[in-house]
């Protein structure tokens, strides 16, 4: 159906249908998403605390050009990588420390997007 009945490749509507996403999810604010729906798709697809450095330092904006997002993410993602020795857990307790704080962030991420979805229902039932 895209090939045939959109401008654009397979590809690219999954870019915007993820951007959509992290928008009605109130991860992106919809009046701020970069015009470039490739900046805009890799801020939608930032850890939510990567979301919060790109927002604090100004990358949430209309007019952000794609390298700049793009340069962001390799240091974020490079400053935060451990070197390869240290990502195994190196005994069973520390690999539940290490879930157990993934699934805390994921329980984090679970409440906002519930409570959009509420805002949603109740603001489609007014």
């Amino acid at each position: 159906m895209v090939r045939s009945r959109l401008p654009f490749s397979p590809e690219t509507a999954r870019k915007l249908r993820t951007v959509a996403e992290a928008i009605d999810a109130g991860m992106l604010p919809a009046d701020r998403v970069p015009r470039d729906y490739t900046a805009a798709y890799y801020l939608a697809t930032l850890a939510p605390e990567e979301r919060q450095q790109a927002e604090a330092q100004g990358l949430v904006r209309p007019d952000v050009p794609r390298r700049e997002v793009e340069a962001f993410r390799r240091k974020v993602r490079a400053s935060s990588a451990l070197p390869p020795a240290q990502t195994e857990p190196t005994t069973p307790e520390d690999e539940l420390v290490r879930l157990e704080a993934r699934l805390a962030e994921l329980e984090q991420e679970r409440a906002r997007v519930l409570a959009r979805i509420a805002e949603v229902r109740n603001r489609n039932h007014q």
